[in-house]
């Protein structure tokens, strides 16, 4: 009898979901016009359509819950704990400490933030001088309307338990994405890869070239290494979606022309404290490092990360040293082409062809006679 009444009552409740899928259904294709409007935001570096201040969203449901064929699997779903309400999202959403965000409203916190990113940096971008420009946190600092965009950003490492640890792999590559845009603007990387054509290409390099002596670069190339490591890490299983792809591209021209415009000296011996860029960083640790206006000296007992940040130093990726200058670049460009390409989604093999030329154009602004090319591929 109570297998018979837990069956009946399994049946009521999935008969009248209709309605309640429904809505389910509503808030999952707000959310996809939302994700549409944020990426091509970034693609077009233009401010978004929708204005990020003014959305409040239910994060969608788990994927799961649209798959099942039965009232039984459906209230075993249920019984498991899989949620059927949402979290309501605002883009100042500001985690409570130890609260574990389920990955549908992380997706969607992170997203409506990277919305405001993209407002603010459009918004912004006239009226900052040259290096508030090249790092976007400092133009965001002194503007109401954005100073708690990397506070907010920042807590979600820190305050909501687990949260980027346990993340699915785009959100976690979206955390990433959103640290790195702020320490470094990414329209004067797409110049510098010949968006704009040659003269803009030269005079963006040359504001790049200033830009990788700051603590907002290195902790920009820090999160695109991580980026790095996600995508080459990821399961044969993971979908890639276009936050994703666009951000690996961004994440190789940061890494890329960080490392160009380095001067070459900076090589990894054994009596260096020499950072591996792919191994795991205790972000609660970073915190703020790299995008404060405070002067940071490390202390004592920082970590490498830190320490990286703070006073730069030799790094290698895969456990190979690079030096700065072309060859390193060009390996560096080269290695995430290759997978990106093997990632056979959206726009993943135009952007892999943009860097395999960018590898070659580079030669135009070293001056090098490509000598020992054949041995960096």
């Amino acid at each position: 009898m109570e297998v018979l009444g837990k069956g009946r009552m399994c049946e009521a409740v999935y008969q009248a979901l209709p309605k309640t899928v429904q809505s389910l259904m509503i808030n999952r294709i707000i959310f996809g016009l939302i994700e549409a409007d944020c990426w091509w935001a970034g693609y077009l570096s233009t401010t978004p359509m929708i204005r990020p201040e003014n959305v409040q969203i239910l994060s969608p449901s788990d994927y799961s819950l649209y798959h099942v064929n039965s009232a039984s699997k459906w209230f075993h779903l249920v019984q498991r704990g899989t949620p059927i309400d949402s979290n309501k999202i605002t883009p100042s959403f500001h985690p409570t400490p130890g609260l574990k965000l389920d990955p549908s409203s992380f997706r969607s916190l992170l997203t409506l933030l990277l919305l405001r990113i993209y407002e603010s940096n459009d918004r912004l971008a006239n009226g900052a001088a040259t290096q508030k420009q090249m790092e976007p946190w400092r133009a965001f600092a002194e503007d109401p309307r954005s100073r708690d965009i990397f506070p907010l950003l920042v807590s979600l490492s820190s305050s909501s338990t687990d949260a980027l640890r346990t993340a699915d792999l785009n959100s976690a590559v979206l955390w990433h994405a959103s640290c790195m845009v702020l320490g470094a603007n990414m329209r004067y990387f797409e110049f510098a890869a010949g968006r704009a054509g040659p003269e803009p290409a030269v005079s963006a390099l040359e504001d790049i070239s200033a830009w990788s002596q700051t603590a907002s670069a290195r902790r920009s190339v820090l999160h695109a290494a991580h980026i790095y490591k996600l995508l080459i890490d990821r399961k044969v299983s993971d979908i890639v979606n276009p936050h994703s792809v666009v951000a690996l591209f961004h994440a190789a021209l940061i890494l890329g022309l960080y490392i160009f415009t380095l001067p070459p000296t900076n090589t990894c011996s054994m009596n260096e404290d020499c950072i591996e860029l792919l191994d795991i960083a205790d972000w609660m640790s970073i915190s703020q490092s790299g995008f404060t206006s405070t002067p940071q000296s490390p202390s004592a007992g920082a970590s490498q990360a830190v320490r990286f940040i703070c006073n730069g130093g030799p790094f290698s990726i895969t456990g190979i040293a690079l030096e700065g200058g072309y060859l390193a670049a060009r390996r560096t460009l080269l290695h995430c082409a290759d997978l990106m390409e093997g990632m056979g989604r959206w726009k993943s093999r135009t952007f892999s062809q943009i860097l395999h030329i960018m590898s070659d154009d580079l030669t135009d602004f070293d001056g090098t006679d490509g000598e020992g090319e054949g041995d960096e591929k």
